[in-house]
Parts: C-alpha cells; structure tokens; sequence
C-alpha cells in the first residue's frame, strides 16, 4: 500500500507521516516547505514540492500515480485572511483533488482537518458534517449513510 499525505510540511501532516512510517507504510509526502520535505525524506518519505491551491491536472496525475490511499491533511489555517483565501485552499483545492483521486483510482480519500480553520468560529456556526459533499466520493460504502449500504 502506499499512501500520498498532504499538508505534510505543517504538524498535522508531518505527524501522519511520522504515524505511517512508523507502522512501515509507504508515503508520498507534498507540501509547500522544500526544508521540512527534506526531513520528511530523512523519515523514509518519498517528497513533492508542490502548492494545491496551484496544482494543474497533470501535476496531480503525477503525486497521485500508484498511490492507493490519500490522507489529505492540508489546510489554510490562520486567525486571519480573506474568504476567498480559505475558500481556495479548504474548498476548492479539496474539491480539486478529490476529483482527481477519483479519475486516477486512488481507493480510499480520508480528509482530516482540524476545527482551527474556523478560528473565531465567525459565519460558521451550526455547520452540520454532512452539508457539503463530495458527491463524487459518495461512491464508497464506507462513506454513505448507514441505511444505503
């Protein structure tokens, strides 16, 4: 198995890494920080430099290639920034890339995000879990509701 882990240049997804080396599992590790990748390879990691909010479909063709499971740990976090800034990296280039792990037959797409992108919580109350969907990856029985399975 081998597993491509995004955002792992920050904490969140270094920390997959970490998890997944430890455990012997292969990992494709992308992320903006050429310095942490080069760390990331000193853990056994194979590393791409790359931005998702940039990402053109035959890039992702390429991180994606032969990977089997996609942790996608990337995020815009920060106490400040537009809208249109967050909706880019934690809407669109989500979107984006599950799309293209669908397409390519990556088999499983976990997301783990972290409640900090909310920050001050403004316009973002009362968010229920499943009112935005990629309907795309609904195809997975692990990812419909109990009674569709």
């Amino acid at each position: 198995m081998k597993v491509l882990v995004t955002g792992a240049t920050s904490g969140l997804g270094r920390n997959a890494v970490e998890f997944l080396r430890n455990k012997g599992i292969s990992v494709r590790a992308t992320g903006r920080n050429e310095a942490m990748g080069t760390l990331l390879e000193k853990m056994g990691a194979e590393f791409v430099h790359a931005d998702l909010t940039e990402l053109v479909s035959s890039q992702a063709k390429v991180m994606l290639a032969g990977i089997d499971t996609l942790w996608h740990c990337s995020s815009f976090t920060s106490p400040w920034g537009t809208q249109q800034a967050f909706d880019l990296a934690n809407v669109r280039a989500t979107r984006r890339l599950g799309e293209w792990a669908v397409a390519w037959g990556v088999r499983n797409f976990i997301h783990i995000s972290s409640p900090s992108l909310y920050f001050d919580y403004h316009h973002h109350r009362d968010i229920k879990e499943d009112s935005v969907r990629i309907g795309l990856l609904m195809s997975s029985p692990a990812a419909k509701p109990p009674a569709k399975r």
